[in-house]
């Protein structure tokens, strides 16, 4: 379980910067 916890942690800061790109992306248009 903790391991799930850790990966889960670790993706979700990649995934929330991922979405930070595109959404800024989005805005300079």
């Amino acid at each position: 379980m903790e391991r799930t916890i850790n990966w889960l942690s670790s993706n979700w800061v990649y995934f929330s910067s991922y979405l930070h790109g595109i959404s800024q992306q989005i805005d300079n248009r």
